[in-house]
């Protein structure tokens, strides 16, 4: 009994010495600014980056915007629309404003239609359905879409573009 009385008050008088405990503090969260870019509905893929992109070009277009879509254009671009008889490359496209003609009125919605991606090149197929022309005319235009996207130092831009009028199509 003398043993456990004398081992009970040993316990009692480290404990008493013993320091009082600390709360754990938090690690300090240090700001990281990429990842605060990265969200969770950011694009990741190419696919989603390229869409994104297209979606952006024509929303800014609509405004009679078409910086966007030049910024976007890798060296040696060239585009072949439904209205023009031969491709044009990045010269003509900043000129005629990118068939806007200056106009801010476009209306339009897009369809992604495929994507495929070869390493740092990718081909997207869309549809869009105009239903107001840049200078604010009712239209019904369709039409079916290519760009062919090149990933250059890192970023995505557009190669090469294809449009034609949508024909119409039987039953399949």
């Amino acid at each position: 009994m003398k043993h456990l009385l004398s081992a009970l008050i040993l316990s009692a008088g480290l404990a008493a010495c013993q320091p009082e405990p600390q709360p754990v503090a938090e690690p300090e969260v240090l700001s990281d600014p990429v990842a605060e870019e990265v969200s969770a509905d950011a694009p990741i893929t190419a696919e989603e980056i390229i869409w994104a992109k297209e979606l952006a070009i024509y929303e800014a277009r609509g405004e009679g915007d078409i910086s966007l879509y030049l910024e976007n254009t890798a060296d040696g671009f060239s585009a072949w629309p439904p209205f023009a008889d031969t491709p044009y490359g990045r010269d003509v496209l900043e000129a005629i404003g990118g068939g806007t003609n200056g106009g801010d009125q476009e209306e339009l919605t897009m369809e992604l239609v495929s994507f495929t991606q070869n390493g740092d090149s990718a081909i997207i197929y869309y549809q869009t359905h105009m239903t107001r022309s840049a200078d604010g005319t009712p239209v019904d235009y369709r039409y079916e879409v290519t760009h062919t996207w090149a990933n250059v130092d890192g970023e995505w831009q557009v190669l090469g573009g294809m449009a034609r009028a949508m024909p119409e199509r039987g039953d399949n």
